[in-house]
């Protein structure tokens, strides 16, 4: 009989979880492509996410699949700013609280407490220096391919 490695005060190892983020940051790509919705299905498909269940905007995708799309509807789009153009909005509730905040100040605060609820795997802080208030953000996976529009 295996022995139950909690039993001796050890735990059994945990698998790695993916980075992910909701579907809900799909939704600008998506709404950009809503004339022709066939090219986003595809660049969709050609990286792994079902177009059907983007719809839920609470769905979990993996955040590499994500940043590889992003590229490709930006390359698709012909715009290299692609990323610029989205809008706190579009990220849901998330985005939400930055832009309902008193204050810039305030509003990154609350985007940078709550991001975690949007994405896993990502780093963002605000760092003060007298009157300057400079912001960091990084992507936790080692192995994301460096991109323009995230």
């Amino acid at each position: 009989m295996p022995s139950d490695p909690s039993a001796s005060g050890r735990h059994a190892p945990r698998a790695a979880i993916a980075p992910s983020l909701r579907a809900a940051a799909l939704t600008p790509i998506i709404r950009y492509f809503s004339a022709n919705p066939a090219t986003i299905s595809a660049i969709l498909q050609d990286h792994g996410v079902d177009p059907e269940i983007v719809r839920d905007t609470y769905e979990i995708i993996p955040l590499a699949a994500y940043l590889r799309i992003f590229e490709a509807a930006a390359r698709q789009a012909h715009d290299p700013v692609l990323g610029a153009r989205i809008s706190p909005a579009d990220l849901g509730p998330t985005g939400l609280l930055m832009l309902h905040s008193s204050t810039l100040r305030r509003g990154l605060e609350r985007f940078r407490d709550s991001l975690s609820a949007l994405q896993s795997a990502t780093e963002m802080h605000l760092i003060e220096d007298d009157l300057w208030l400079g912001l960091t953000y990084q992507l936790g996976p080692e192995n994301a391919e460096p991109g323009a529009q995230d």
